[in-house]
């Protein structure tokens, strides 16, 4: 199984996204549960160093564990547009729970 586990402040923003395990829906190279995860983790954080110009601190290991913090250092702005995209990536992460809930859980804890 894939767990998700989003960290908030004591605002309710997130603080950092960590990514791990396997779905297990169907062999390596062919299970679309992992692709998905996969796309929509490493998609966003992407996009927020493409778009926003921001380098998210992350670490990512061969093992499917992902794991992304939230900076510390932004302006108000940047920071606004950063948890929206982080908010987009949990939506989409939940989306993929919605349909394959034996396979990836999302748990979203404020701190």
């Amino acid at each position: 199984m894939i767990h998700v586990n989003v960290e908030r402040d004591a605002n309710g923003r997130i603080a950092s996204v960590q990514i791990d395990g396997h779905a297990g829906y169907a062999e390596a190279g062919r299970d679309i549960v992992c692709a998905a995860v996969s796309a929509i983790s490493i998609g966003m954080v992407n996009a927020v160093e493409m778009v926003l110009g921001v380098q998210l601190p992350t670490e990512v290991k061969d093992d499917g564990f992902l794991r992304c913090r939230m900076p510390t250092t932004l302006d108000e702005k940047t920071a606004d547009d950063v948890q929206l995209l982080l908010e987009a990536m949990v939506a989409a992460l939940r989306s993929v729970e919605a349909e394959y809930g034996r396979y990836v859980q999302v748990k979203d804890r404020s701190r």
